[in-house]
């Protein structure tokens, strides 16, 4: 998950405060589930959706990790199936989509998050999301053009947002 502010939008396509950007991307196998994961809560709406990922972008996503033992391996699952990026827009929403993914470990993850409802092995933990504001702008302009953010206007959103 990947995003943008709603707030922020005047400064121009992908402009965002701090705290209001986030990214996740759905692994192989998430697909089948993508239309049982509701959005995140009234305050966040999806704004761009991938379904194609190379080999090569996936080593650039996973670029930290290359160093270790299981990288090769997780490039590997990645790659075996489609996958699904997407880029939330809202207020908080690293945190939003961080606690709607849960834990790492998915034993450790709750009932009702996306780990504790569809994964049950670190090694393939169907989703990634992004840790930091920074880490999402750089995950948003490595899997998306600008133009292919498309920020809109909910009509509740004056109603949420003060």
């Amino acid at each position: 998950v990947l995003g943008t502010s709603i707030r922020e939008r005047s400064r121009g396509a992908g402009a965002s405060a701090e705290g209001n950007e986030a990214g996740a991307i759905g692994g192989a196998g998430t697909v089948q589930y993508l239309a049982q994961i509701p959005t995140c809560s009234e305050q966040t709406k999806l704004c761009a959706l991938c379904t194609q990922a190379s080999e090569e972008l996936l080593r650039e996503h996973y670029i930290a990790l290359r160093d270790r033992p299981f990288y090769s391996r997780l490039v590997k699952y990645m790659s075996s199936g489609p996958v699904v990026a997407m880029v939330w827009q809202g207020l908080d929403v690293v945190k939003t989509v961080r606690t709607m993914i849960g834990e790492t470990n998915p034993a450790e993850s709750r009932p009702g998050t996306i780990r504790g409802d569809f994964c049950v092995e670190v090694s393939k933990n169907v989703i990634h999301g992004s840790d930091s504001v920074e880490s999402a702008r750089q995950e948003i302009s490595l899997w998306f053009r600008p133009e292919e953010l498309t920020c809109w206007e909910d009509t509740a959103e004056h109603w949420i947002y003060a």
